[in-house]
């Protein structure tokens, strides 16, 4: 019995292996052709339904957008947005005359890409060429879209506000807007370390522009102290005599008695922020100014430092019938121990700057060219040279050369080879530094319309670092 019982399962088995192999191999879809998904291959019906419902669900998932991205990804995306500086933008300096202030316009290309307009023209212009006053645009105002669309005219807007100060219309209606949106200039105070290319801008800027009383604080080349009254502002200029460690005998001013940065600091610099207030019971209590933007630049003094000292060992030795041969020779290179030395004492004296300044925004400028083109090669190596030293001391770049250099016509702007006139090239430097004061003040500007205006509760600082970390980020070091 029990062994039939065991033969008829046998049987059994290999009759149901026999059917499965007999609908495999003739009755499956890929024997009858038909293209059905795999699960039906191993499911069957159940299977096809699985398959069609996993079809639906993918179909699904396609057609719902996908989720959005973490909040913190997105408050960054939108903080990226709202960091945007004009000046490090490649542009275009517009002005209309060699001596104009007030409609000088830094332009980006994008603000020219994005508001083409009429500019799309032929290239063979029917007007008679200027070679004199060749602008990218003829003279006369830059097109609405373009002008909305560049770097906002501060300066513009308050020589506006100073003439209606003098004329006794600030109460005007009219000057309602300008007034609201130049308030944040109120009580700030700009402390500039550059050298005299800085003095002359800077004294352009508060004392011709803004009717600003100007003075050395304590002789001439040494501290220099603007101030608005009708503003309240404030603009204190030091001057640096190179990264030099000590008074060579070769100095060329001899009535110069202190040119080592850390002397000049001790008797000059420092008692220029310096003030005194007399307290209740009549002592007296000392108090440093608190900046509200440090800009700082060294590199033309440098120069002639470099340039004189080579003069004077060339000198050296010969005849004094043949020592005035020897001339100084701006269009070399530095040498190696030259570039070392300016390396490491620029490094020096920025950080020295930062510890005694711990709390206002800071910037580096760029060093600007001299009116010689054939003159600048030492120039350009030095300001390649303090652009690396700023970055490596976390410091954004004031890009005031990259804007000026190759300017048609730049010669007739200049007062000599080094000085810039009061014209289009100082109202470039004093719409840059006013543009870095608003957003050291707590103020953000896109795409020229201002997002935001700054307010009195904004701290310097925590308002600068904002977008101080987006810019660094481009810079490749």
């Amino acid at each position: 019995m029990r062994s039939r019982q065991r033969f008829n399962f046998v049987v059994f088995l290999l009759t149901a292996v026999a059917l499965t192999l007999f609908v495999a191999l003739v009755l499956s879809p890929r024997a009858t052709g038909r293209n059905v998904p795999v699960t039906y291959r191993l499911y069957g019906d159940a299977g096809a339904r699985v398959a069609a419902s996993q079809q639906h669900r993918l179909k699904l998932q396609h057609d719902i957008p996908p989720p959005p991205p973490p909040l913190y990804l997105r408050a960054q995306s939108a903080l990226r947005d709202a960091c945007d500086n004009p000046y490090a933008d490649d542009g275009f300096l517009f002005f209309p005359s060699d001596d104009d202030l007030t409609m000088t316009q830094w332009v980006p290309y994008s603000a020219v890409v994005d508001n083409d307009g009429e500019l799309v023209g032929e290239i063979d212009d029917p007007d008679p060429v200027d070679e004199d006053g060749t602008r990218y645009f003829p003279d006369g105002p830059l097109l609405d879209g373009i002008r909305a669309a560049s770097p906002h005219n501060w300066l513009r807007d308050l020589m506006d506000l100073r003439a209606a100060v003098e004329s006794g219309m600030v109460e005007d209606p009219i000057y309602d807007d300008v007034l609201t949106r130049t308030k944040w200039v109120r009580d700030k105070t700009v402390l500039v370390i550059g050298d005299s290319v800085d003095r002359y801008l800077t004294a352009f800027l508060c004392r011709d522009n803004l009717g600003g009383i100007n003075r050395d604080q304590f002789g001439y080349q040494t501290t220099q102290e603007c101030h608005v009254p009708w503003l309240n502002f404030t603009i204190i200029a030091w001057h640096t005599t190179s990264m030099i460690e000590a008074r060579p005998k070769w100095w060329w001013i001899k009535s110069m008695k202190t040119v080592v940065w850390e002397e000049r600091w001790e008797e000059y610099f420092e008692r220029s922020m310096t003030r005194n207030v007399t307290t209740a019971d009549g002592g007296v209590t000392y108090y440093r100014i608190p900046f509200d933007l440090v800009i700082f630049q060294s590199g033309l003094w440098d120069l002639s430092a470099f340039v004189t000292s080579r003069r004077d060992r060339l000198r050296h030795g010969l005849p004094e019938t043949e020592q005035e041969s020897v001339k100084l020779n701006f269009r070399r290179a530095l040498n190696y121990r030259e570039l070392r030395f300016y390396l490491n004492r620029l490094s020096h004296i920025l950080s020295f700057v930062q510890s005694e300044l711990p709390n206002a925004p800071m910037l580096c400028r760029t060093i600007s060219q001299r009116s010689l083109g054939n003159e600048n090669t030492m120039t350009t190596q030095l300001a390649r040279a303090q652009a690396y030293v700023c970055k490596k001391h976390n410091l954004e770049m004031m890009p005031f050369e990259e804007t000026t250099a190759g300017v048609f016509g730049a010669g007739k702007l200049y007062l000599d080879t080094v000085h810039y006139k009061n014209g289009p090239l100082s109202a470039l430097y004093s719409n840059m530094i006013l543009s870095y004061l608003f957003r050291a003040a707590g103020g953000v500007e896109v795409k020229g319309k201002i997002v935001r205006n700054p307010t009195a509760l904004d701290n310097p600082k925590l308002a600068w670092d904002r977008c101080h970390q987006h810019f660094m980020q481009q810079y490749y070091i």
